[in-house]
């Protein structure tokens, strides 16, 4: 669902001023699940330019995970592994878990 601009704005600037009272961060659920899909939209687009081709289990393991740190250390992991085996190999670990 989209707010129309107006409420969008009035929405923003009523969390900032609710945030700045509080003076404690604060990430609705909505902005936590975009962080956790951007993650993991962030691992598969790193995937896919090195490998160029990732497997439809990696992607379905990939989409059950909602833990933002390890999906941050995936993406780290997607950078620096030596093949798509080896990524593969650290999601059967995650899922063995």
């Amino acid at each position: 669902m989209v707010l129309p601009e107006e409420l969008e704005r009035n929405f923003r600037t009523e969390l900032k001023r609710y945030r700045e009272e509080n003076r404690m961060p604060y990430i609705t659920g909505f902005e936590r699940d975009g962080m956790v899909q951007n993650a993991r939209e962030s691992v598969i687009e790193v995937l896919q330019i090195r490998f160029e081709v990732v497997p439809e289990n990696a992607i379905a393991i990939l989409n059950t995970i909602e833990n933002l740190p390890q999906l941050k250390q995936l993406h780290r992991q997607a950078v620096t592994v030596e093949s798509l085996q080896e990524f593969e190999q650290i999601l059967a670990q995650i899922q063995a878990d």
